[in-house]
């Protein structure tokens, strides 16, 4: 099974949109802050998908979603943060220990808007990057879970 991973759309719904429709067959998508406002109301036009979503930094600060969720996924269990809450900007130190403290083989976060893929004693870190553009590149990830592993890949618009 297939899951799509955005985070920082940062007022690019077109792109976020857009990374959605480019992948029809995906049913599970992570929206990871930054933008959740504008990522809730387009998740009411796709009742065929299923959204897990985060609050981020630039979000409303009094939103009732928690900062971290959790969810099973082919019988992964997935972590999912924007990622300010761990300091993810200085270092990951903070989001490994989370990640397996609560035995997650997936953990999904943003918040650097760089995109990058890490896989350290048993956990695969997916950033998908930025929808809002770093250096001229708007990014979010596709991950394939399935019975032989976690193939996760950084894709642009």
């Amino acid at each position: 099974m297939k899951i799509l991973v955005t985070s920082d759309m940062h007022g690019k719904v077109s792109y976020f949109e857009k990374a959605i429709n480019n992948h029809p067959d995906i049913k599970n998508i992570f929206f990871l802050g930054d933008g959740l406002s504008k990522a809730e109301e387009i998740s009411y036009c796709y009742d065929n998908k299923t959204f897990y979503m985060v609050p981020g930094n630039c979000d409303n600060p009094f939103s009732f979603l928690s900062t971290t969720g959790y969810e099973f996924i082919e019988g992964v269990k997935i972590l999912y943060t924007h990622g300010h809450a761990y300091n993810v900007k200085s270092s990951l130190s903070y989001l490994k220990e989370k990640a397996k403290e609560s035995q997650s083989k997936l953990c999904l976060y943003g918040h650097t808007h760089n995109a990058d893929i890490l896989y350290e004693n048993g956990i695969y870190f997916v950033n998908p990057g930025t929808l809002a553009g770093k250096n001229g590149l708007y990014s979010y990830a596709v991950i394939d879970i399935t019975k032989e592993g976690i193939v996760p890949r950084i894709m642009e618009i």
